[in-house]
């Protein structure tokens, strides 16, 4: 095992946050095993305390300018789509609705307020508190992914792809343990000081995700080798760096795409061709919240949903659910319209910039350019962007932006090659 040199002073709120982080994937082992759905509801109670954060910051007038726009932005498309529930009222449910309204603020709030909370996190020492939790879950992993692979863990019922026994560890879905591991990843790439500790764990958790065998957690890793390469004399994206990196994702994704929608009929197909339909037919507001592709509804079973014959698609049906949250992207074209889904590429794009603009160690700044593409890809078949695992992605690439220029010793303590066993 190796040791690590980072010494730990008790800051609770630090804790508090990192404690918070860790749990966000473990909700998944905790919900499993206790059979109580309140864990399942952490992320909820994170993005309604970074809704209190922002609120409580704009009263003091300590959001900048640059992320007032940003903001600006997400309320504007929260209210188009309750624009579409007040004109069109299809979902009746204000509950529903509400609930649904926190999920798009899931997806971005998170990001914004753990950068503030990074800027003042001037020792790094959230990202200190996980670098345990993430190496053990690191190393846990590779052995088991080994065991598996060789046969040994009959505990796994993992279908093969390329030769490989699909990994997901404990965590019941490859995406979501690829989008971990490449959380674990960012963190000792933000705090570890060790350059050859630093290139074992990279290796390792490339390896990991790579046992999962999903081309949307391949499309992190690729990006992340492909930013390396281009940033051999600078760190920060270029548009004539782009063309090339987006030919090989291109191509790197063909497959996963091919996968989820080659089939006409197959529940990311239709999800994305009525994603359209609902659109054109609630022009330009979309359907509104709790109407098309989300969580409420699928709880609430939407009557487009019968509209579109949805409950006669098996995994479409209101016993049985299981496809009727697969495309995030068919569901924010669906209820949001086309003006919504423009201001969410808004958004996605500053998020983008944000982070292309931020001064940290070069590798932690590839991974969480990369998590961002890969994120993307991922919600053409998963709602994974807006769950627990898409939050903690979120929540950790706003962290690398907060800790922006806080990592002065990084690049140099990095050249020292130590082993420690």
């Amino acid at each position: 095992m190796f040791k690590s040199k980072i010494k730990l002073n008790f800051y609770p709120m630090q804790l508090i946050i990192a404690a918070i982080m860790i749990l966000l994937p473990m909700t998944i082992i905790l919900q499993r095993i206790t059979g109580i759905d309140l864990f399942d509801y952490l992320d909820e109670v994170w993005s309604i305390f970074c809704i209190v954060y922002v609120f409580i910051a704009a009263i003091q007038r300590k959001i900048n300018r640059s992320d007032i726009v940003f903001l600006v932005v997400l309320v504007v498309t929260e209210f188009i789509a309750l624009l579409g529930n007040i004109i069109f009222g299809i979902c009746k449910d204000w509950f529903a609705i509400a609930v649904d309204a926190l999920s798009l603020f899931k997806v971005f709030l998170p990001f914004i307020v753990m950068k503030y909370i990074g800027q003042k996190d001037k020792q790094m020492f959230i990202a200190k508190y996980m670098l345990p939790f993430a190496k053990l879950l690191v190393l846990a992993s590779t052995l088991f992914g080994i065991l598996t692979e060789l046969g040994f863990a009959h505990m796994y019922k993992a279908e093969e792809r390329y030769g490989l026994k699909a990994f997901f560890f404990i965590f019941d879905s490859e995406p979501r343990f690829g989008y971990i591991i490449a959380c674990c990843m960012l963190v000792i790439l933000l705090v570890e000081k060790s350059r050859s500790k630093e290139i074992i764990y990279s290796v390792l958790c490339i390896f990991n995700m790579v046992l999962t065998t999903k081309g949307s957690v391949y499309m992190v890793f690729i990006c992340y080798i492909g930013f390396l390469i281009l940033w051999r004399k600078q760190s920060k994206m270029t548009a004539i760096q782009a063309l090339p990196l987006a030919l090989v994702a291109t191509a790197a994704s063909t497959l996963q795409i091919n996968t989820y929608l080659k089939d006409a009929q197959s529940p990311r197909m239709l999800f994305l061709k009525y994603g359209f339909v609902t659109a054109n037919k609630y022009f330009p507001l979309g359907s509104g919240f709790a109407t098309y592709g989300s969580d409420m509804a699928k709880r609430v079973y939407s009557p487009l949903y019968y509209e579109y014959k949805f409950n006669k698609v098996y995994g479409m049906s209101q016993k049985r659910d299981m496809f009727l949250t697969d495309n995030y992207f068919a569901m924010i074209f669906g209820q949001f319209g086309y003006i919504g889904t423009a201001l969410f590429g808004v958004l996605m794009v500053i998020m983008f910039r944000t982070i292309n603009n931020i001064n940290i160690y070069k590798r932690a700044k590839a991974l969480t350019l990369a998590m961002l593409i890969g994120l993307l890809i991922s919600s053409l078949g998963s709602a994974i962007i807006k769950m627990n695992i898409g939050v903690l992605c979120v929540s950790l690439m706003g962290l690398a932006c907060g800790y922006s220029n806080h990592e002065v010793n990084k690049e140099s303590s990095s050249t020292r090659l130590r082993i420690h066993l």
